[in-house]
């Protein structure tokens, strides 16, 4: 019984990752990352189901920014932290610029 429930939840969690737009699949592969309660086991299947959608040897910025606030966070120190999100925002905000300019 164990098994099939196991199955059963694997099955919906595929389906969730398939109906994920492109743009958040590298996004949600740095939230599972980042989330060290996920069991090692878990933590893999999701990011090679990810994988089987998107590139994950490459980062979005998005993804790469939430890795670091979040790094930065699981050391404790909370100003670090803060003004990494900061930082974070300013390149975000650039790079969106630039793919704007890019665009035009």
């Amino acid at each position: 019984m164990v098994d099939s429930q196991i199955d059963s939840f694997l099955e919906r969690v595929i389906e969730d990752i398939d109906d994920l737009p492109l743009s958040a699949i590298q996004l949600v592969g740095a939230l599972v990352t980042i989330y060290a309660d996920t069991p090692k086991w878990l933590q893999t299947f999701v990011m090679v189901r990810l994988g089987k959608r998107a590139d994950l040897t490459e980062v979005s910025p998005a993804a790469e920014a939430l890795m670091k606030v979040a790094a930065f966070a699981a050391q404790g120190n909370s100003e670090i932290a803060h003004s990494e999100i900061h930082r974070q925002w300013k390149y975000l905000k650039t790079v969106g610029l630039e793919k704007r300019r890019a665009s035009r």
